[in-house]
């Protein structure tokens, strides 16, 4: 009995242990903690359902982030990765594979950069409570079967302003409703909603995002539901603060701050009230 104990005790520290490889296209994984980390240069291996290295620690993915260099997001790599929250993809990346991100049950939005040119069949299917796409690519990435029909009657897709119409107009990305990104002046690395607010005493501080389009996308919502002007200041390569305008009224900014505090999947150490 206590061999058998032993046994299983091993087989489950097996799972959640850190792992590291090199894929046969080049690129290094590493898995440390709950963050599997893609790095190096060129494609990722494509996979079969069962194949990928990490198979048995998906379960136990919250983050992934793919380093600058990596071209090709393999098939099947992230599937069923259940407690999936964020994914970091570079610019580097020309093509998602299919069902690379199949039944991420708990991702609720993924940013696509610029330079996706193809998205595979089923990416995204069985993401059920995914809300946004956030994609910087001016013509639409080519898509086939990409979410299931449920997810697609809740889903918002962020493109830039100028590029709405081809959207809309796109055979696929046309059945989503489309928005516009906000407009970043990226020249000073702080972009503000067009709204002047007053001198207030009170603060609410935004938190982090790890890249900008996070935080921007925070910011724009503030903006759109309450009209409080924000700002993204870039922290470094990775880290963007999101800064809320003052309020005149402590109670309601106390309140604010506790409303804020409840929404799902916003860390409650990201938020928190200043007294100018």
């Amino acid at each position: 009995m206590f061999l058998g104990i032993a046994f299983l005790l091993s087989v489950s520290t097996g799972l959640t242990q850190n792992i590291s490889g090199t894929m046969k296209r080049g690129p290094k994984y590493e898995l440390k903690g709950n963050t599997l980390i893609i790095s190096g240069n060129g494609e990722m291996d494509n996979y079969l359902v069962t194949t990928a290295p990490w198979q048995n620690s998906r379960k136990n993915i919250e983050k992934v982030i793919i380093g600058e260099g990596i071209t090709h997001i393999g098939n099947y790599s992230f599937l069923k990765c259940d407690i999936l929250k964020k994914v970091t993809i570079p610019e580097t990346v020309i093509s998602i594979g299919e069902q690379a991100f199949r039944d991420c049950m708990t991702l609720d939005s993924i940013t696509i950069p610029k330079n996706v040119r193809t998205i595979g069949e089923y990416a995204l299917f069985g993401c059920n409570n995914l809300r946004l796409i956030v994609i910087h690519r001016p013509e639409p990435p080519k898509i086939s079967k990409m979410i299931n029909m449920k997810t697609q009657e809740t889903i918002v897709i962020m493109v830039p302003g100028n590029s709405i119409f081809k959207y809309k107009n796109d055979d696929e990305w046309g059945k989503f409703p489309i928005s516009p990104l906000p407009s970043l002046k990226d020249d000073t690395g702080t972009s503000r909603a067009p709204v002047s607010q007053g001198t207030g005493k009170y603060f609410i501080i935004v938190g982090f995002g790890r890249d900008r389009s996070e935080a921007e996308k925070k910011g724009k919502n503030l903006h759109d539901k309450y009209g409080y002007l924000y700002s993204i200041v870039k922290v470094n390569d990775t880290l963007y603060r999101v800064s809320v305008d003052s309020f005149d009224d402590e109670k309601k900014a106390k309140q604010e701050l506790e409303n804020w505090k409840k929404k799902p999947g916003i860390p409650e150490d990201s938020w928190y009230y200043h007294h100018k």
